[in-house]
């Protein structure tokens, strides 16, 4: 009996650490690396400098955090809002079932 791996066996194609470190023919070198699932920032130093690449891995790590935190704000923000809509319909139901219903 055959069995296929599943997706969790198998692993994604890529994760966190995603990322690909090519070195140019004219002394710079391309790194790319993974944001979220859908963005991937890509860079492009000179040889000499990425040679700190512990200091460009932090200065995006920094980025990474921001931009996360801007998509957590983000949906903060529809969260609110929906619920603001969702309380000015209940409310506007509720007026209008008053008003409708005369004692």
């Amino acid at each position: 009996m055959e069995r296929s791996l599943t997706d969790s066996e198998a692993g994604l194609p890529y994760d966190e650490e995603s990322m690909a470190i090519i070195h140019l023919n004219n002394t710079t070198v391309m790194y790319l690396k993974e944001v979220t699932k859908f963005l991937a920032i890509v860079c492009f130093v000179r040889n000499e400098s990425f040679e700190r690449k512990g200091l460009i891995d932090y200065n995006f790590h920094c980025f990474k955090k921001a931009i996360q935190e801007v998509f957590d704000v983000r949906v903060k923000v529809q969260q609110n809002c929906k619920l603001l809509s969702q309380r000015r319909w209940s409310k506007l139901s509720a007026t209008n079932g008053l008003s409708s219903n005369p004692q």
